[in-house]
């Protein structure tokens, strides 16, 4: 039986629900191209973030306001373009990969204030971009700022890059929003096409030698989608058409059936590329479609519109108490396999010590 995988996301059409979630290897076309015979359905471009496309503005001469001034005298030094290529070399490289690739290309941009620099997604269209990704970190360690400034301040700058293009606009979410429903339907009521839950957070590292925290970047830990299937769930609660994308530890095809019994349309994979190179793609997909023959689901979409219906009654404050207090107070063994009991024997670190003769 032929399995179809084809899917949309963001009205995009793709040719799986895979899309290679946004890092340096997407600015390389032989790179993309691997991936899409791999079976990548879409490739999203690493950010370019707004201290780059503010100081592209003033080099041209383009009026910025008194935050994007602030962000020209911060001082910060210019290695983001070693990660990105820089500006003009982004812009190449998205008209590049539309001449070079037959999969979709999703330009990316971040930042953290509004401003004249989000109408640079327009630029990214001109250049044959099919969709912008932005990923807004707001500042959160103002005391004086509450959560409705911080959420009010998104939806003004999803607003600007919506206005600003006619190619669809998903937002990188964080997980840390009380609200997901109703966040996500004010999104859409100002346009926004979809959604990606969750953008990536460094860790911080304590360096007791400085007497100082800093941030690390590490790959995302494999499989570990807790966060992200608790923020599909309660996304879905909004009722809404929206696409939504997972994101962060996606390694296996059961990682992707999860995430879409959960509420996701697409899955997004980056960390499990760096860890196994491009075959994982293909591994993965291999292991969605055996899924779907075994369900004997004809296609990936009549899977997910299963799964839709089956999760198709509202939830209530009642039946969200009761998941939650369900598995505390249930006589059956709730446990985790990695809530095993310490072993019996080994050293104090729980090491198996080897057998003695």
């Amino acid at each position: 039986m032929h399995t179809d995988v084809t899917t949309t996301y963001l009205g995009l059409s793709l040719t799986s629900p895979l899309i290679v979630g946004a890092c340096p290897l997407t600015l390389k076309p032989e790179s993309v191209r691997e991936m899409a015979v791999a079976g990548a359905g879409a490739v999203v471009l690493p950010s370019l973030l707004e201290e780059q496309i503010v100081r592209k503005m003033m080099d041209r001469g383009d009026h910025f306001s008194a935050t994007e001034k602030e962000v020209e005298q911060s001082g910060l030094p210019l290695r983001e373009d070693g990660y990105n290529g820089g500006v003009d070399s982004y812009l190449r490289t998205v008209s590049m990969l539309k001449r070079s690739t037959g999969i979709p290309v999703i330009a990316n941009i971040n930042g953290c204030s509004g401003g004249t620099w989000l109408n640079f997604a327009r630029e990214l269209e001109e250049r044959g971009a099919d969709a912008i990704e932005f990923s807004f970190q707001a500042p959160s360690s103002d005391p004086l700022m509450n959560a409705e400034t911080i959420e009010s301040n998104l939806i003004r700058a999803v607003e600007s890059v919506v206005d600003s293009v006619s190619i669809p606009v998903s937002i990188k979410l964080l997980p840390y929003f009380t609200s997901l429903p109703n966040l996500i339907w004010r999104l859409t009521e100002v346009g926004a096409a979809g959604v990606v839950l969750f953008g990536r957070e460094p860790v911080w590292e304590v360096r007791d030698s400085e007497l100082q925290p800093t941030y690390l970047w590490p790959l995302s830990d494999c499989g570990q989608l807790h966060a992200t299937l608790s923020g599909l769930i309660r996304s879905r609660a909004c009722r809404s058409e929206i696409s939504i994308a997972a994101s962060g530890g996606i390694a296996s095809a059961k990682d992707v059936i999860h995430g879409i019994i959960a509420g996701c349309d697409t899955a997004m994979v980056t960390s499990a590329i760096y860890r196994n190179g491009f075959d994982v793609i293909a591994h993965i997909l291999e292991g969605v479609i055996h899924y779907l023959e075994r369900k004997n689901l004809r296609s990936y979409d009549e899977f997910v519109a299963v799964t839709r219906r089956a999760n198709a009654a509202p939830r209530t404050i009642t039946t969200e108490r009761q998941s939650r207090i369900s598995p505390m107070t249930s006589s059956e063994d709730q446990r985790a396999p990695t809530q095993d009991p310490a072993r019996k024997s080994g050293d104090r670190w729980g090491h198996v010590l080897p057998a003695k003769d």
